[in-house]
């Protein structure tokens, strides 16, 4: 390709990057020249989703290996792959397929009281390019999760439970799986996802369980109850640099942020007064940024949770903080230039920028 033509189609490929959460626009694209088709796959492939039902865009697995049989060059695409059900017909035809640049799974086991297929899930997890694993159902077992951890690519780093939270047998009997050998490999995970998963702190705990959270450093979670994830965020105070919260999640109230020494930048979504009992009531933190995401909904303002934010922050014990952020996520139905936008948060929260803390970003969402 000369040197002119290299010049234009890198031009047309950054104005499709930034159509890249809207599905519909890329699909349009796709269409209009072969100069566009390129970088339009390489965004609608990016992240597949298999055997869902709550996925408008979902595949069954025989017709996404039916289209990389066709269209070999898609597979280089695919970096995020959902799987909507573990059993034998779905992940037959998916361990057939010569993945060479997924890094994150998704396994959402939906046939409570049946096993999963845990020898075909094995040759998933198993691949070399994997980094992340999310687990998604309550249906999921506790011997079934220590499985797929066991035989995992060592070079996961991420884990991620959501909505996960299996009843835990207790020590000392016929189910309980025996610890694994000294010495033998773990996976050394820095992130971690928790969301309405209340037994996995415990879990993750167990001897049994092959993993180890001692370089954990960043951590999400929402809706799960402090009674078993303080003891592991206080566990691991000297590791965790970063938290993402829910400002209105009753299980933050009593968390206190100076006991996490480590602790650098806290990210907040949603609204709600937990967060500002939490931070008044903790100690003396290190806290040196702080982001807000702000969602909107169908043109809703999204404003209700900025005096909350900015309330908890005046009342917190926060020495070192240099910068709060506001990321506004707005969708389709923004109604709002981004002038107006700045104007209405610089207007909620005029002690931060009094103090000049305060920098606004914008991130679009599309259908």
């Amino acid at each position: 390709m000369e040197a002119s033509n290299l010049l234009v189609q890198e031009l047309w490929d950054e104005v499709l990057d930034h159509l890249c959460n809207s599905r519909k626009d890329l699909l349009s694209s796709a269409l209009v020249c072969r100069a566009f088709v390129g970088r339009a796959q390489m965004h609608l492939f990016r992240s597949i989703i298999i055997a869902s039902l709550r996925h408008q865009t979902t595949l069954s697995a025989a017709q996404l290996a039916e289209i990389i049989s066709r269209s070999p060059h898609l597979i280089d695409y695919i970096s995020e792959l959902y799987v909507g059900r573990c059993d034998v017909e779905t992940l037959t035809p998916l361990v057939h397929i010569l993945w060479s640049r997924v890094s994150a799974i998704s396994l959402a086991h939906s046939d409570e009281g049946q096993v999963p297929a845990l020898d075909l899930i094995g040759t998933l997890v198993s691949l070399p390019t994997l980094r992340k694993i999310s687990f998604h159902s309550n249906a999921w077992e506790a011997d079934h999760l220590r499985a797929v951890l066991a035989g995992c690519n060592p070079c996961v780093i991420s884990l991620a439970f959501h909505t996960c939270s299996p009843e835990l047998l207790p020590p000392n009997t016929e189910n309980t799986l025996a610890p694994p050998p000294y010495g033998s490999p773990r996976l050394n995970i820095t992130h971690l996802e928790l969301f309405f998963a209340d037994t996995i702190p415990e879990f993750l705990g167990d001897a049994a369980c092959p993993i180890d959270l001692s370089r954990v450093a960043h951590i999400k979670f929402g809706w799960s109850t402090g009674v078993g994830l303080y003891p592991l965020l206080y566990g691991f105070g000297d590791s965790i640099e970063s938290l993402d919260v829910d400002a209105g999640d009753p299980g933050l109230e009593s968390l206190d942020f100076g006991s996490l020494s480590a602790l650098s930048h806290l990210t907040v979504r949603g609204h709600g007064l937990s967060l500002q009992r939490a931070m008044e009531l903790s100690r003396e933190s290190n806290l040196r940024s702080i982001c807000y995401r702000m969602a909107t909904w169908r043109g809703t303002t999204g404003l209700i949770g900025l005096q909350n934010i900015q309330s908890s922050i005046l009342s917190a014990k926060m020495p070192k903080l240099q910068r709060v952020e506001v990321m506004v996520v707005v969708d389709e139905y923004n109604k709002y230039t981004t002038a107006q936008w700045t104007s209405r948060i610089e207007d909620n929260l005029s002690h931060l920028v009094k103090r000049g803390i305060l920098t606004i970003q914008f991130h679009r969402l599309s259908l």
